[in-house]
């Protein structure tokens, strides 16, 4: 057997039923995602097209390529189509944060399911994308906090779901001084927004306003996740003990 068919065998066989979650949460999605654009995505599209929208360096980009194609038919599903990919793709990261099973498959499935995740997985707008990169920091694929980065060009809100640990577990004051850094650039990019006037910081406004949630509720679920990995951890090294 060819090696990279027997890789992708291995892999098949061994994450067959994240596999499965996938598919099944993605289809979840794709149900939604030739619904009628509702007035913010209607917005963001405008304003990609007239070059009037500075603050959101992916989703510009991108907004560019998918206006491009959405010209014809199937308008909606072309604009909608990175932001599903997106958030299905999120449903395959906890295998390579945690290695329990168990905790990979429970974690998958609430990603997969959990409404608001599949709700803004079938809008043009960016917060499942900056939560897939949230998702991705906790990887040992964030070197050098690439993903931290990408995820405020992505949305500046995605400071809401940054994992602040990392920079301070190790106390070392290059990693505040990163931390420091994003702050500051995510803070700046705000200043970008033609709505700049807006009380952005308001606790009302970031409590209020739900396509937010997806954030901060990415980031609880890896840390409650990394919580259970490490009782789990304890407890094999107890039983070894003994």
């Amino acid at each position: 057997m060819n090696k990279y068919l027997y890789f992708y065998y291995c892999w098949f066989y061994e994450n067959s039923l994240i596999f499965i979650l996938f598919l099944c949460g993605f289809t979840l999605r794709l149900f939604s995602i030739n619904q009628t654009l509702w007035i913010d995505e209607v917005l963001l599209t405008e304003w990609i097209r007239r070059g009037t929208w500075f603050q959101e360096q992916i989703p510009i980009f991108i907004g560019h390529i998918t206006t491009f194609l959405s010209q014809g038919e199937h308008r909606e599903f072309w604009l909608k189509l990175p932001y599903l990919l997106a958030g299905s793709s999120m449903i395959l990261i906890p295998q390579y944060v945690f290695k329990d099973k168990r905790l990979v498959f429970c974690v998958s499935a609430f990603i997969a399911f959990f409404p608001l995740f599949v709700f803004w997985s079938g809008v043009a707008r960016p917060y499942m994308m900056a939560s897939l990169l949230v998702a991705l920091s906790f990887t040992k694929w964030n070197k050098g906090y690439v993903f931290n980065f990408l995820s405020l060009l992505v949305t500046p809100f995605a400071l809401l779901g940054f994992n602040f640990i990392q920079f301070f577990k190790n106390r070392k004051r290059t990693e505040i001084l990163w931390l420091t850094f994003f702050i500051i650039v995510g803070v700046a990019l705000f200043r970008l927004r033609p709505d700049s006037d807006r009380e952005f910081f308001n606790p009302q406004f970031l409590t209020n306003v739900r396509r937010l949630w997806c954030i901060p509720i990415t980031v609880g679920i890896f840390y409650i996740g990394g919580l259970v990995q490490f009782l789990l951890d304890r407890k094999l090294e107890i039983r070894i003990e003994e």
